[in-house]
């Protein structure tokens, strides 16, 4: 995973046993967002619809939560980067392990030209605080 910031340095990534991530605040209040690889471009050959993806997580206490998540994806013919399917900005607070899923309103086309490039969360942490990303899965459906 990668974390992003906005014009300073607020939190950190600390890689944990087996692959989950956990997210850590270095400031009070602050925000940051971190991206998830995620990239699809005709998965085995075949065109695909995105129907829900599935976010695992855990937060210490209630200092620290995901607080929005996006499925970003590209279109290659015209360049254009796109918001494919969102959570629409609800608090994810959970201290014990939780998952959250997503369903896009119109299953999301992947094909050739139009692929998924990273799933973004939006974390706010406060200290002590940190958020732990287990993992996240994505629904697809194959398309004749």
């Amino acid at each position: 995973g990668r974390i992003r910031y906005s014009d300073r340095l607020d939190a950190h990534v600390e890689t944990q046993t087996y692959g989950e991530i956990a997210v850590v605040s270095d400031l009070e209040p602050s925000t940051a967002d971190v991206e998830l690889p995620v990239q699809y471009e005709m998965p085995y050959g075949r065109d695909y619809k995105l129907v829900a993806y599935t976010v695992f997580y855990k937060t210490t206490n209630a200092n620290a939560f995901i607080t929005q998540s996006w499925l970003l994806g590209r279109n290659f013919s015209t360049g254009a980067n796109a918001t494919l399917a969102n959570d629409g900005g609800t608090d994810r607070k959970s201290t014990s392990y939780a998952s959250y899923t997503v369903t896009p309103a119109t299953p999301v086309q992947i094909s050739s030209t139009n692929m998924l490039t990273n799933l973004q969360l939006r974390l706010t942490l406060n200290v002590p605080g940190t958020v732990t990303i287990y993992g996240a899965r994505l629904r697809l459906q194959s398309t004749p």
